[in-house]
């Protein structure tokens, strides 16, 4: 394809053959456009065929973690980003929900269930200031989070076979 040169495009050739052999889509696939789309097609070419890579095969971006602000004084990178955005906007963020809070929330995202006595036990009794963190790595590898998860894929598959 030759941005801006459709009578020289490979891509207009092949949708506008007569050849079956080099027609696009080939005829066997029972697909085929319209005039339509193939002027959108060509249009395109016409402008300029300016393509954007999709993000997911773009390389990963590093950004910088900006520094802390009056919105928030949190440690945590994402926070500090949402600060950022925050800056010229009448919102704040909320306060920080008390560990038990935390706990319950966490248990119920992750695995779908409130914590046992125990569960929380270990949680409230870790004073250091990795214990939620290690609470999240804790539930990531526990077996009920994969069946979390695995619930809603299965309910597609489940309505795809009888529905879809």
């Amino acid at each position: 394809m030759i941005p801006g040169k459709p009578e020289d495009s490979e891509l207009m050739f092949r949708l506008h053959s007569e050849d079956e052999d080099e027609l696009m889509p080939p005829p066997e696939n029972g697909k085929s456009l319209t005039n339509e789309q193939k002027k959108i097609l060509e249009d395109w070419i016409r402008e300029g065929a300016r393509y954007q890579e999709h993000w997911s095969f773009l390389p990963i971006d590093d950004p910088q973690v900006h520094e802390k602000n009056a919105k928030t004084q949190s440690d945590h990178p994402v926070d500090r980003f949402l600060a950022r955005k925050l800056l010229n906007e009448p919102f704040s963020f909320a306060q920080q929900s008390d560990p038990v809070t935390l706990l319950r929330r966490l248990y119920f995202d992750l695995v779908g269930m409130p914590p046992t006595p125990e569960e929380a036990k270990n949680f409230l009794s870790d004073s250091s200031s990795e214990a939620y963190d290690k609470l999240i790595d804790r539930l990531l590898i526990d077996p009920r989070f994969g069946e979390r998860m695995a619930v809603h894929w299965l309910d597609l598959v489940r309505y795809s076979d009888t529905i879809g």
